[in-house]
């Protein structure tokens, strides 16, 4: 069994190189019933439980996802994942799930307290436009607002949100704004009206002609931050901050029909020497995707069974697997041999 702890939430992270014994009933009871099992190790209470978010079959088993709650109040970015195989044995778990909250949930201030907080914040950010400017953009402004209406009849909800001096109450509120433009969530702490996080869910495209993209020419910096936390560290570089080994490009040719709001997960798989790989992604362009996969460190990977290249005798095989026209769906094949590096990596300093 491989555990990786999270010392904020006081839960693993994630538990994975296991089997549990099979679970009875439904996938949900199955996954419910292991937490219960396990309800020390994440900290599971009477008051701080949770309850489900989602579950569906993927890879030929389950996945239930458990929002964390506490005295029936959701908390935010807490929960657990389960992943089960079709005999509802659970072969991993994943947080965090936030151990020690207290907090009294009877707010001091009203939802719509809350939601005057929220415009007083947004108002600070205003912008006084000449006339010229605003008269142009009146008639898209207006349309954007009907058609956003609903935003605002969106009841604010009470959460509880972590902070690194303990958790706070606080109220989200969504909130269309024209200016500053953007789709908000803002967060005010239910009793003393602080602005806790403001989120705009707006994705503002590149002007035409001037793209460029964050890439790295070989791979991010190889660390121990990185091999032992699965973070990539950060450099700055002429004061500008971003993770270590990657440059920001300038796009010599693009074209425009490219830009696509594409969003998707991707779950592996691993069983023995074979490990399956699960896309499930919407809003792509009507094109095959390339699949690049790493093995190892800087190990790399061919397609259609071709091998790739490895380390301390690490080789992988592609099959082409199931893949839709787009890739909306799409599930691929990999094969962990063994076998030589091929001298075309430097193994040394990968250790």
């Amino acid at each position: 069994m491989t555990t990786r702890w999270n010392d904020f939430g006081g839960s693993p992270d994630v538990i994975y190189d296991f089997a549990s014994h099979s679970y009875s009933g439904t996938p949900e009871e199955a996954a419910r019933a292991f937490v219960m099992d396990n309800a020390g190790i994440f900290g599971v209470t009477e008051l701080n439980n949770f309850r489900v978010f989602s579950s569906r079959n993927a890879l030929g088993g389950y996945l239930v996802r458990f929002q964390q709650t506490f005295n029936g109040v959701a908390v935010d970015n807490g929960g657990i994942g389960i992943v089960m195989n079709a005999n509802k044995q659970v072969i991993m778990a994943s947080g965090p799930f936030f151990r020690d909250v207290a907090v009294n949930t009877q707010p001091s201030l009203s939802a719509e307290q809350a939601r005057t907080a929220a415009n007083n914040d947004l108002n600070k950010f205003y912008v006084g436009l000449p006339a010229a400017a605003t008269n142009l953009l009146n008639n898209g402004l207006s349309i954007l607002s009907q058609q956003l209406s609903a935003v605002e009849s969106i009841p604010p909800t009470l959460s509880i949100y972590p902070t690194a001096d303990g958790y706070r109450l606080a109220w989200k509120v969504a909130k269309f704004s024209t200016n500053p433009f953007g789709l908000y969530m803002v967060t005010v702490d239910a009793n003393t009206g602080e602005i806790l996080g403001r989120k705009d869910f707006l994705a503002f495209q590149t002007t035409p002609g001037a793209e460029t993209a964050d890439i790295y020419p070989k791979y991010p910096q190889i660390d121990q931050n990185l091999k032992d936390n699965s973070i990539i560290s950060s450099c700055t570089t002429n004061g500008v901050v971003a993770p270590c080994g990657q440059e920001r490009v300038n796009l010599r040719s693009f074209d425009p029909t490219n830009r696509v709001t594409g969003v998707g997960n991707a779950l592996l798989r691993l069983s023995g020497t074979e490990a399956t790989i699960s896309i499930d992604a919407t809003g792509l362009l009507d094109a095959p995707h390339a699949m690049h996969i790493h093995a190892g460190e800087r190990a790399t990977v061919g397609r259609g069974g071709e091998a790739g290249t490895g380390c301390d005798g690490l080789v992988v095989v592609v099959g082409e697997g199931d893949v839709g026209p787009a890739l909306d769906v799409g599930v691929v094949e990999v094969a962990i041999l063994d076998g030589v590096n091929d001298g075309t990596t430097d193994c040394a300093t990968e250790k």
